[in-house]
């Protein structure tokens, strides 16, 4: 999901309304399996009461870490911050202009 986030969801707002202009994630390339590096899971266990069976969320929380882990290998392999998403390839060679 933070791959994806980085790379290719791409969602535009109207600047005054706050309306979505684009219709969603149709005709955006989705990053599958096959995108991702191979990623180390543990699981620790938790007594946590508040989820069912003591479950935590964890897919949304490891998003924003991966988009950040993105830009910054972007940064490190060309000298140049991208600060808005998705990082494309049009973009990068504009931050070189």
């Amino acid at each position: 999901m933070g791959i994806g986030m980085a790379l290719h969801e791409d969602l535009i707002y109207d600047p005054r309304s706050g309306q979505a202009l684009t219709a969603g994630y149709y005709g955006h390339r989705v990053a599958t399996h096959m995108d991702a590096p191979e990623i180390e899971v543990i699981f620790i266990e938790s007594d946590d009461g508040y989820g069912p069976y003591g479950a935590k969320s964890i897919g949304e929380a490891g998003k924003l870490p991966a988009v950040a882990a993105v830009g910054n290998a972007i940064f490190n392999a060309t000298g140049r911050r991208m600060k808005d998403l998705p990082i494309r390839r049009d973009r990068l060679v504009g931050a070189f202009a």
